[in-house]
């Protein structure tokens, strides 16, 4: 899977993120519950979801966990299986602001 952003199902971009780590490792089930409760609870602003996907091979590999997604207006960005999570988000904060 590319390490460059891809951008899918995004509206514009509005001053506030969320942004979601998804790690292969984590599985399936782990995705869903935080999907199941961004439906479930409102955020009250308006924001873009960022879904950063790391330890991925291609895009079928992520397939299930973007079925998940459908519906969710997002953008889904492809990260290196590097590092600690920390600078992951470090990173995705200088290429999105």
């Amino acid at each position: 899977m590319s390490h460059r952003p891809m951008q899918l199902n995004s509206a514009a971009a509005p001053n506030i993120a969320v942004v979601h780590l998804v790690l292969r490792d984590y599985g399936l089930e782990s995705f869903r519950t935080f999907v199941n409760s961004y439906r479930s609870h409102p955020a009250g602003l308006e924001h873009e979801l960022l879904i950063a996907a790391k330890q991925f091979h291609d895009t079928e590999d992520f397939a299930p966990f973007q079925a998940e997604l459908a519906g969710l207006p997002h953008r889904l960005l492809t990260v290196p299986d590097e590092g600690f999570d920390l600078g992951t988000y470090f990173s995705i904060a200088k290429e999105t602001h």
